[in-house]
């Protein structure tokens, strides 16, 4: 069963989505899966791999977080802390749900998603039993100096910097200066090292938009149960299908394993 759902930001913005529930007997465990910059509950990824985890009979929400499109909320509301927030929001929805396992909740997140997936599974630790970060930013400086290099900064303002699209067919995005003065953007390094949930890295060696780098650093702090993929001539968005599979193969048997 695929369901959209809506429900409101503690702004009262109106944040959107899909649950997909698995045929059968529940209640099945779940996965929050969460987008990037620019992103939405609709990019390629996520929508990917939300289907593969339904056949293994883990429920799977996707929504769009505050501040991007087809969600409400503008540029200032792109930060961690809000999205913390979102996410403690979806819970209650999920919660209504007789068919979802309230106690087997796992995450995932690509990009700034992975980043925020790291962070909400520190500060929510005794919420989620497993977590997968794909391609998770750790120094956010380094990717906005990647944009910069590229010439995709096309306006910066007062508290904002206005980015475009890579193709170029895509509306340019603003994103706030305020990210990285974010309280839990600051304390990432403490955050990231106090995750209780068992945790799987992903990322491509051949991502020039966040660097293997942060991968490395990211694993290096964590002090729980892990394990670290870094997948061969792999982008930051795994546009080779086969790269993209091994994502979605590795993702699913580690919530298989510890939900």
């Amino acid at each position: 069963m695929n369901k959209k759902v809506s429900f409101k930001n503690s702004r009262g913005q109106r944040l959107v989505g899909v649950l997909h529930i698995p045929h059968g007997k529940g209640p099945f465990p779940v996965v929050i899966l969460c987008h990037g910059f620019k992103g939405s509950h609709e990019s390629r990824m996520i929508k990917r791999m939300a289907p593969e985890l339904v056949k293994e009979k883990i429920a799977v929400l996707r929504f769009t977080f505050s501040g991007h499109k087809p969600s409400e909320g503008g540029y200032k509301e792109v930060l961690v802390s809000q999205f913390l927030r979102d996410i403690k929001k979806a819970l209650k929805i999920l919660g209504k749900f007789p068919q979802i396992d309230m106690k087997r909740l796992g995450m995932a997140g690509h990009s700034m998603g992975g980043f925020t997936a790291l962070i909400l599974a520190s500060s929510l630790s005794n919420k989620f039993k497993s977590v997968v970060s794909v391609a998770s930013l750790y120094d956010g400086s380094k990717v906005l100096d990647s944009y910069k290099k590229e010439k995709r900064v096309v306006e910066e303002g007062e508290d904002y910097w206005l980015l475009s699209s890579s193709s170029g067919t895509k509306p340019n995005f603003k994103i706030t200066k305020h990210y990285f003065k974010d309280r839990l953007y600051l304390k990432r390094k403490y955050l990231i090292s106090k995750i209780e949930s068992p945790t799987l890295v992903i990322h491509g060696d051949n991502d020039r938009r966040v660097l293997v780098k942060d991968a490395y650093t990211i694993f290096k702090l964590l002090e729980c149960k892990k394990k670290q993929v870094i997948i061969k001539n792999a982008d930051h968005g795994f546009s080779n299908p086969k790269h993209l599979d091994r994502v979605i193969n590795l993702s699913i048997n580690w919530f298989k394993k510890y939900l």
